[in-house]
């Protein structure tokens, strides 16, 4: 809305907020306690409209002279979203609830879906997606591909594989080889059939999820092999699993990181330095093997094969 003296705008559900204010794949902070102002409104002479792009200046007057007192715009008929209501009169709307819930996070919900179904590949009785297990994610799609009527892009694409905590190598060649590959009807987009075919086929290909716990994941796996003295160096899934879960820290930096991010980095290794000071300093010093102030991919596999 404009305020107290301009027109407000009130939706009948929630998706509303959910659209506008669609939080990133990872937020840095996992805010699961919300709270939502439940109003109630008295509309009067609805004046509505179905057209994709109606004359808001036309829509505005009728009420302004009197002739209506709100404007219903039906986007759920036109767009499959909700429906859109503007109302002129401050005392038209008015708090009748404060709701509290939590949130369930796209990326939290989809893992849990892709676990159970991976655990089924890995004791070969996955046979696909139960009724209950592909009504969720189609139900996390729906929401996720909205602004797109159920598509998404190749930068939607990246968002979405950060979110499946399976993000790309990085946004040019591998995200472009990504894209076409979901993109089996060649139309520039990829829709839920697409998306849904992939997700099996990964679980199918035993692919796991590049989360938080991967690196530990990986590095034991190595450290188990080096304790039997057979280690002969990192594997080409280990490598791909790595440097995936390197995007996660270096992607803001254009693959690469700094002192503070190294912080973020041995933290999520388990290894964390002493202190903020002289050993993060000494760390970060350490790794730079090529002096030029950042931390690369290269310097890290260096670093974690040492």
């Amino acid at each position: 809305g404009e305020g107290p003296q301009g027109p407000s705008t009130v939706c009948p559900g929630p998706e509303r907020g959910f659209e506008v204010a669609h939080p990133p794949p990872l937020p840095a902070t996992l805010v699961k306690e919300s709270w939502m102002l439940l109003c109630r409104s008295a509309l009067g002479k609805v004046l509505y409209t179905d057209e994709r792009q109606p004359d808001a200046d036309k829509l505005q007057g009728a009420c302004l002279k009197g002739e209506y007192d709100c404007v219903l715009g039906d986007r759920l008929k036109i767009n499959g979203t909700f429906r859109e209501i503007v109302v002129f009169q401050p005392a038209a709307v008015y708090p009748e609830f404060v709701v509290r819930y939590e949130r369930i996070f796209f990326h939290e919900r989809f893992a849990d879906i892709y676990k159970g179904m991976l655990a089924r590949q890995q004791r070969k009785k996955f046979t696909g997606a139960t009724p209950e297990e592909k009504k969720v994610l189609e139900s996390l799609w729906q929401v996720y591909a909205m602004p797109f009527k159920g598509k998404i892009n190749k930068w939607q694409l990246r968002d979405l594989l950060v979110a499946m905590e399976q993000p790309p190598a990085n946004e040019g060649e591998d995200l472009e080889a990504t894209f076409k590959e979901w993109d089996t009807k060649q139309d520039g987009w990829i829709d839920w059939d697409e998306f849904f075919q992939e997700v099996l086929q990964r679980v199918k290909d035993g692919i796991g999820l590049y989360g938080v716990d991967q690196f530990q994941v990986v590095y034991e796996g190595m450290l188990d092999r080096r304790r039997a003295q057979k280690f002969t160096g990192v594997t080409q899934q280990e490598q791909q699993s790595l440097q995936s879960w390197w995007v996660r820290y270096a992607k803001p930096n254009g693959g690469k990181i700094d002192k503070w991010q190294l912080k973020e980095v041995l933290n999520a290794m388990k290894q964390p330095a002493q202190n903020d000071g002289q050993d993060l300093t000494d760390t970060f010093q350490e790794w730079d093997t090529k002096q030029d102030g950042v931390i690369d991919f290269e310097e890290f596999m260096q670093e974690v094969t040492q």
